[in-house]
Order: structure tokens, then sequence, then C-alpha cells
């Protein structure tokens, strides 16, 4: 599935920026609506409708080592709009990696699109093909990061992350659903319309080098789709590597 085309939108973006400060955040809030339209009078291949909120809220607990308690609450839905029956794939939603679910690879928590016998024999044949990320329409994720100070540009972080990505655009129902079907007079998996529940917890440090937060965090993922032969997103303990924050 693949989204040959041109994409013409315009966005609107609302921001409050309430934190005390950007690095290491001791109190405060960011929150943010992002509004997209495409196609219609822009021109374009596309046209769709696209509604994101993103929100980072820090809790003190204790100015004893700087504790704090942090929420990323995430949600989004994309639909198709007009005569279009298409949402580009690179407008869609994932899940997985350092900014969202640290558990997982970069965006394997995904609705899920191939062709693989439930046979394990014939799943390692040239009859399987492992199913592929194309994308979700709805999703939501929630993550909760306790941290301490160490020193000014030291911290520790202990954290859960937890969400799912939806194929079909208002659906926020938490349940996996497989879509199944035969080949070769084999059943086979086609895939995933619903990611359901994925979560992990983890460990991390932040340093601060050049007034730019360094982020190291190690995570285990709890919930999952299951073994990657069936195309499933367990891909055990994934340690994550990156600058900046989370929004």
């Amino acid at each position: 599935e693949q989204s040959n085309g041109q994409i013409s939108s315009v966005n609107l973006l609302l921001l409050r920026d309430r934190r005390d400060r950007i690095i290491n955040t001791f109190r405060g809030s960011r929150l943010e609506l992002d509004l997209t339209t495409a196609g219609g009078p822009l021109g374009g291949n596309f046209q769709y409708n696209k509604i994101e909120t993103r929100n980072l809220i820090h809790l003190p607990i204790s100015t004893w080592h700087s504790q704090t308690i942090g929420f990323l609450i995430r949600a989004g839905v994309v639909k198709e709009s007009g005569d279009s029956d298409f949402v580009p794939i690179e407008e869609r939603f994932y899940l997985g990696g350092p900014n969202t679910l640290r558990g997982f690879e970069f965006r394997d928590v995904s609705p899920k699109s191939g062709l693989i016998p439930l046979d394990p024999e014939l799943a390692n044949s040239s009859l399987g093909r492992r199913p592929f990320e194309i994308g979700g329409k709805t999703y939501g994720m929630f993550s909760a990061e306790y941290t301490i100070g160490f020193t000014d540009g030291f911290h520790g972080a202990v954290f859960y992350d937890g969400g799912f990505v939806n194929k079909a655009a208002g659906d926020f129902g938490l349940d996996r659903v497989n879509s199944y079907g035969e080949f070769l007079g084999e059943p086979v998996l086609l895939g995933w319309n619903n990611s359901g529940w994925n979560d992990n917890v983890g460990i991390g440090i932040r340093i601060s080098v050049m007034g730019t937060p360094l982020r190291l965090d190690y995570a285990i993922p709890l919930t999952t789709s299951g073994d990657p032969i069936f195309g499933g997103n367990d891909e055990g303990a994934q340690f994550n590597f990156t600058f900046g924050g989370r929004l």
C-alpha cells in the first residue's frame, strides 16, 4: 500500500507552555492541539482531516533532589474526507521508539498487513511474509515517568509507557483484532486491524550536554502482540539513546 501523489495541506497548532524550565522540568505543563486539513480547495491528490493532542504534565513531589512525576498523554484521529477513500501511509499514526513506547522498536506498534502461515514450519518457508506496519487512523498513549536529580545535570528515571493504534478512524477499542485468511489450503494471518494495548516499563538517565538533554533508556515490554515470526512486536528489551525531550 503506497501513497504515491502530492499532499497539499494546511496546519493549525495551538500550544500552551507553562513549564518552569524546558530542560529537567520540575513543575508545569505543555499542552498541544494540532489540526490539519488536506485536499479539497488546497489541491493535491489526497483529502483528509487530522486532529492530534499531545500533553505533558509535570507534578512536583519533593524539592529534595528535585523529585517529580511527569505524565505524557497523546491521542489522535485522521479520516478521509470528500471523495477520498485513502489516507497517505505517512500521515497515519504509529507507536514505538524513544518518544512513545520505549519498549518497542520504532513504529512497530501499528496495524499490520502481510501474509504468514500459522504453522511455524511454513512461517519460515517461502510462503511466509512478515506482516508490515501500515499505520492506523486512531491512536492513544499514556506515559508516567518519575525522575530524581542527583546533580543539576544528571537525573535518574523510572517509567511506564502504554498505548494502542487502530486501523479505523474513531475506533478507541483496546482489544487486539486479527485478520485471518487462507493461502494454498493453509490458514494464514493477514495482520492486525487493531494493535491492542501494548506497554512497557523501564529505567533511564538524563544528562545535560551543553544545554541539550541526552536521554538513555532501557525498557522491557510487558504486553505485546507476540512473536515477531508471526508479525508480532515482541522484540525483547530495547535500549534507546536520543537527544531532546519527548515533545
